[in-house]
Parts: C-alpha cells; sequence; structure tokens
C-alpha cells in the first residue's frame, strides 16, 4: 500500500513539473487575400500558404471572380484546400517544401461580361512572391 501510494505521488509531481509527453508543434499557416497583392513574403520549410480571394458584393457576377491560381516555382507544393469555400472564393493551399522562390499569381475581370451592352475588357492582377528560407 505504501508503495502505491509512492508511486502515486511520485506521478502526480511529475505531472505538476510540466513533465508531460513531448508533442510535436504543429506547422504554422499564413493567409494570403486580395490585399496582399504585390508583396514579397518570407516563410519557413514547413509552413502553409492559404490563398482566399474574394470579390466584392454579395451577389458578384461570376464572370468577375478570381481565376483559379497559378503558382510559378519549386519552393511551394500545391494541396488540396480540404474545406469548402464560400461563392465567389478562389482559394489555393500551398506547403513550402523547398529553399527558393515562388509567385502565385491570379487575375480577374473587373467588370461583368454583358451580351446586350458593351463590356470593358479590363482586368485586375493579383501576385504575391513567396520567399521560402
Amino acid at each position: 500500500m505504501k508503495r502505491t501510494m509512492a508511486l502515486a505521488l511520485t506521478a502526480a509531481a511529475v505531472t505538476a513539473l510540466g513533465a508531460a509527453p513531448a508533442q510535436a508543434a504543429s506547422p504554422k499557416m499564413i493567409t494570403l487575400t486580395v490585399a496582399d497583392n504585390g508583396r514579397h513574403i518570407r516563410v519557413p520549410r514547413g509552413e502553409h500558404v492559404m490563398v482566399q480571394l474574394k470579390v466584392k458584393g454579395r451577389d458578384a457576377d461570376p464572370s468577375t471572380w478570381w481565376r483559379p491560381i497559378a503558382e510559378n516555382g519549386r519552393a511551394l507544393q500545391a494541396r488540396v484546400v480540404g474545406t469548402m469555400t464560400p461563392r465567389g472564393v478562389t482559394a489555393g493551399h500551398y506547403y513550402a517544401v523547398h529553399r527558393g522562390e515562388a509567385t502565385l499569381s491570379s487575375a480577374r475581370a473587373a467588370c461583368p461580361a454583358s451580351s446586350n451592352a458593351p463590356t470593358c475588357f479590363a482586368m485586375q492582377g493579383w501576385s504575391v512572391t513567396v520567399d521560402v528560407r
């Protein structure tokens, strides 16, 4: 009985001192939006980069939505977004795997397409350079 009590007290003391089992730190995630256009960001290897490009206005015309995000470079690896995105949001998920630079980019029509009126051909671009270290 004394031995059982001593073991229980020792276990309680170890737990109280914070000697809990080590847990692996989860990777960080950085989220990029339309406001990050033109930025140059640095991320460490192992970090996740999420892109969420939203159009303004709740009922924005689908012809003005952001095009799929293009990735140029070898530093990032595309991943499945894994969540359902709201209407009008173009999303991308990337994982920083190699040292170097990658550019994420997209574009959208600035004006809705119209079949019975003149259409403007203005485009809005978006790009971010990601430097993986």
